[in-house]
């Protein structure tokens, strides 16, 4: 070993030296000194403003800087939420309204008795008797004044927040809050204009009549999955599913080729384990449609009037963008809907969608459809209430559009806050996925008050569950707790998507969600192998699913026009644990020909077929730019078959069989999307 030393550095070298010969220390003394912080903290600033640039704005940002080069801007989300309530109240024409959260679901649910600027003394009179009380003031008056006095701190975030609305000289506020003693309620509404409050009691009376006629259902449109598509997004229609239900919603339309090849499937599923919503499909810009047999997505490339005219022959409707000038001379059933089209999707009369995109996207639009009491929730009565208008688009941080008679009546359920809590069950977090053949189901109560209730696990026929109902399950307030099911899939589950529903029913409410045992087939053999004679490697992959360990696999071979008499049969004893696989090679002696490969394993049988040829011929591997983009693509050939693939995730796009100049990728398809 060579070690050199800069000139300066010697007798300071020399020195450590002879201190370590001294105090014996070495090596071994030296600590690494890590840094519990790293990656954990960062700088942050805040960003806000209040006012006017080329419009009225607010916003709350916190500006989080690490390292100096990783910098994020995050929404203050505390004050954002607060924003969206002035907001919501200026949209619903009650400019000023501040409302105390739980007062519109209090008020539903209590009886009362209405009373209208009384004097001090007269209200000093009322709340001495027993009961409710709504009593509509003005602060200027000594009552006004005195309940004012009382609700100061219900409103003292109003005061520290800075918003360009609250800071209208001209503005006049609208209280709405509530006092409590023992089981009785004094509900005040307080105001300067007698207009205004005239305004919300109107719209109070409006969201009562609403509730007693029609149910608020929450769903997504237009959700996109990975399910038979080639440039995926992350996220199987159940598993999105079972997401969405824990927020409370309970219908889903999903966008794309699902929509030929998998509506079946998704109503299968939801059938199968009896999930209370209704899941369906379309392909953008058609929805609705009673099956999508015979769609030609490439006659949309030349003629809009195509799809428009193959959705109303299957019953379904065709949508556009509201601003799209190539779309105005056809005849479109309703809108795409973005944020920046609120104006007119208020106030024009033509039904409209918001799609919701992708899991990666976070999905944090939906819509909410207002449906009559009496009406299941089906496919029917989703399209009714789309067409007919009678919902509202729920975007990012609250903002909403659709006609005002829905839209405010929502938008006053959100100023409220605990009625759309309790009505869509967002006090209780359910959530449920499979590791390996465990279900895992993870319960957090959110709610002021302790829950206990029963968990019931619902699977098809195809996967057996030992404990399927675990009751008297206790939540204490802020509490989480997990539980780990096993779930026993059986043959019949192998290649099989299996659903398992979770529901847990406390008092008279349910809360559910979904997720799914995705089962490989138990035997994966290549469904068309060609090898060299006199000897073909021949692999057999193996899922276990049962608790056999280890088992025997064997293969037949037959000739293909001759099934009964059997050319060669071997067996071997195959090692696996539950829920793992495994490999077996054969290595079969054939002579040229074609041949059908049959394997017996854990009671199921799987075919594949095999060709055997003389080790004769030529190979060719080479790269080709097929399509004049620059980037390379791979192809190998030999004498029978020109397959090509893509450069990145070597993607088979073209296999040709020479002796037919045909393409058999594309009359596959299908089947490999599913694979994929």
């Amino acid at each position: 070993m060579k070690i050199c030393f800069s000139k300066p550095l010697v007798l300071t070298a020399f020195l450590f030296a002879g201190l370590a010969s001294v105090t014996g220390q070495g090596l071994s003394d030296f600590r690494a000194e890590s840094s519990e912080e790293a990656g954990k903290s960062s700088v942050i600033n805040t960003n806000r403003f209040n006012g006017y640039t080329n419009h009225w704005q607010n916003y709350y940002y916190e500006w989080h800087r690490y390292g100096n080069l990783f910098k994020i801007a995050l929404l203050e989300t505390e004050l954002a939420i607060l924003q969206s309530k002035i907001d919501i109240a200026e949209d619903m024409g009650i400019p000023g309204l501040l409302m105390q959260e739980g007062f519109i679901s209090a008020l539903l649910r209590e009886p009362y008795r209405y009373v209208e600027n009384p004097s001090l003394d007269e209200l000093e009179s009322l709340v001495r008797q027993e009961g409710n009380i709504l009593v509509i003031t003005d602060p200027s008056g000594p009552a006004g004044h005195r309940l004012e006095e009382k609700a100061a701190d219900i409103f003292r975030w109003a005061e520290k927040m800075n918003s360009y609305q609250l800071n209208d000289v001209d503005l006049e506020l609208v209280k709405a809050f509530c006092l409590t003693r023992g089981n009785s309620h004094l509900f005040v509404i307080s105001s300067g204009s007698g207009e205004k409050i005239q305004q919300l009691l109107s719209l109070i009376d409006r969201t009562s009549a609403f509730m007693e006629s029609c149910k608020m259902y929450k769903g997504w449109h237009g959700i996109n999955t990975t399910l038979y598509i080639v440039t995926c997004s992350p996220g199987h229609p159940l598993e999105l599913i079972g997401k969405g239900m824990n927020e409370g919603k309970s219908w889903f339309i999903f966008d794309g080729y699902i929509a030929r090849y998998g509506k079946e499937k998704l109503e299968g599923w939801v059938k199968e384990v009896n999930l209370p919503v209704v899941a369906d499909a379309g392909y953008s810009p058609v929805f609705g449609c009673s099956d999508y047999e015979n769609l030609q997505v490439q006659n949309y490339m030349a003629s809009r009037q195509y799809l428009i005219d193959y959705a109303h022959s299957k019953d379904g409707y065709a949508f556009r963008e509201v601003f799209d000038p190539a779309a105005d001379k056809f005849r479109y059933d309703g809108y795409f809907v973005n944020p920046g089209n609120k104006e007119q999707i208020d106030n024009v009369n033509v039904p409209f969608i918001l799609k919701s995109g992708n899991l990666s996207d976070n999905m944090t639009s939906s819509m909410v459809l207002f449906i009559e009491k009496d009406k299941p929730l089906n496919n029917e009565s989703i399209w009714d209430a789309i067409m007919d208008r009678r919902a509202v688009a729920v975007m990012e941080e609250a903002n909403m559009m659709g006609p005002a008679e829905y839209r405010n009546v929502l938008g006053l359920l959100y100023l409220d806050r605990i009625y759309l809590e309790e009505y869509f069950g967002d006090n209780l977090d359910i959530t449920a996925e499979v590791e390996g053949y465990n279900l895992i189901v993870t319960l957090r109560n959110y709610s002021s008050v302790p829950v206990k209730g029963n968990l019931e696990i619902i699977t098809s026929a195809r996967v057996k569950v030992n404990d399927r109902l675990k009751e008297n399950i206790s939540l204490p307030v802020n509490e989480e707790r997990q539980f780990i099911i096993p779930l026993q899939p059986l043959k019949e589950a192998m290649g099989n998507t299996n659903p398992v529903a979770v529901h847990f029913t406390h008092g008279n409410r349910t809360k559910s969600t979904v997720t799914l045992l995705d089962m490989p087939p138990a035997i994966s053999m290549n469904q068309l192998l060609y090898g060299h004679s006199p000897e073909v490697h021949f692999p057999v992959t193996v899922h276990n699913f049962s608790e056999n360990k280890p088992f025997p696999v064997e293969i037949s071979v037959f000739r293909k026009d001759n099934t009964r008499k059997t050319v060669v049969r071997q067996s071997k004893v195959c090692e696996a644990a539950k829920a793992a696989f495994a490999t077996c090679d054969f290595n079969l002696r054939l002579e040229p020909g074609d041949y059908i490969v049959r394997a017996n394993v854990l009671g199921m049988t799987a075919e594949s077929q095999l060709g055997v040829g003389k080790a004769e011929g030529r190979t060719f591997v080479y790269e080709v730019d097929l399509n004049s983009d620059g980037i390379q693509e791979y192809r190998m050939e030999n004498d029978s078959v020109r397959i090509t693939l893509l450069r990145t995730g070597a993607r088979v796009i073209e296999y040709i069989v020479k002796s037919r100049n045909d393409n058999v990728l594309f009359r596959i398809w299908p089947i490999i999307m599913a694979i994929t």
